[in-house]
C-alpha cells in the first residue's frame, strides 16, 4: 500500500493509566481513518520510575535506554491484548519484514520497538537514535516512521503543545524529547492529540514556525 495511506501513531504510555484510554483511542482511530496505522506505545509510569531510580540501580544512560524500550515492549503487548484479546500479544510485530508483511492485510499493526531498534535500525539509512535520555518514545516513533517509509506521525498525549510550537520549541518546553527535532526532520506532518479529553482536540506541530503557522487546533482533525 502507498506510504501516504499510512500513519505512525504514538500512544503515550501514561494514557494507559486512564480508564478511558481504549474508548478514546478507538473513537479517535474511527474519526481519523488512514489506510493503515502502525502503533508505537510509550513506556509510561514504568519509565518514569526507571528514570528516578537509575542511579540507585547503577545503570548507565545507555543501559537505561534499553530498559526503557523494554518497558515500551511490555506496554505494546498490553495494548495489543486490550485491542485484540488473548491473541493480541502474539500479533505484535518487531522486525521490519514482519511489519511490512502484516501491513499487507492488517489495518492496525502494533510495534515491538525492542526488536526493531536492536536488529534493524543499524542497517537502515538516517541518523541513528542516541542511547540516552535525549530520546523517548516520541523520537522512537519518528525514527520508526522513517524506517517504515512513512511521512505522517500522530502523537497521542495527555495535553496539546504550547501554542505556535514547532519541533524545536516543543522540545525546549519538554513536550517532546530533545532529539525529536532531528528524529522528525524527514516528516511531512506531525499532529498532536489530547486523548484525555472527550473532544479529542488536536494541533499540528510545525517543523519550522518560520515556514508555516501552527495554530491549527480543532476537534477530531483528520490525518493521513
Amino acid at each position: 500500500m502507498n506510504q501516504h495511506l499510512r500513519q505512525i501513531v504514538k500512544l503515550g504510555g501514561s494514557l494507559l493509566e486512564s480508564p478511558d484510554w481504549q474508548q478514546n483511542f478507538l473513537r479517535w482511530l474511527h474519526q481519523n481513518k488512514a489506510g493503515q496505522t502502525v502503533l508505537v506505545v510509550g513506556g509510561g509510569a514504568e519509565v518514569e520510575q526507571l528514570r528516578a531510580e537509575q542511579s540507585q540501580r547503577g545503570l548507565t544512560d545507555e543501559a537505561a535506554h534499553w530498559v526503557a524500550i523494554g518497558c515500551m515492549r511490555r506496554n505494546a503487548r498490553r495494548v495489543a491484548e486490550a485491542l485484540f484479546g488473548d491473541a493480541g500479544p502474539g500479533l505484535v510485530r518487531g522486525r521490519l519484514e514482519e511489519i511490512h508483511f502484516a501491513l499487507r492485510s492488517l489495518p492496525l499493526v502494533v510495534v515491538d520497538p525492542l526488536k526493531l531498534l536492536r536488529h534493524d535500525e543499524r542497517l537502515c539509512e538516517g541518523t541513528r537514535l542516541p542511547q540516552s535520555w535525549d530520546v523517548t518514545s516520541d523520537s522512537i516513533a519518528a525514527r520508526i516512521a522513517q524506517l517504515i517509509g512513512c511521512e505522517t506521525l500522530v502523537l497521542l498525549k495527555s495535553q496539546l503543545p504550547p501554542i505556535d510550537s514547532d519541533y524545536a520549541t516543543a522540545a525546549a518546553a519538554g513536550y517532546v524529547d530533545r532529539f525529536f527535532p532531528q528524529a522528525a526532520a524527514h516528516l511531512m506532518s506531525v499532529t498532536c492529540v489530547n486523548l484525555r479529553t472527550a473532544a479529542l482536540e488536536s494541533a499540528v506541530l510545525a517543523a519550522d514556525a518560520k515556514k508555516h503557522a501552527h495554530g491549527e487546533r480543532g476537534h477530531g482533525t483528520r490525518e493521513g
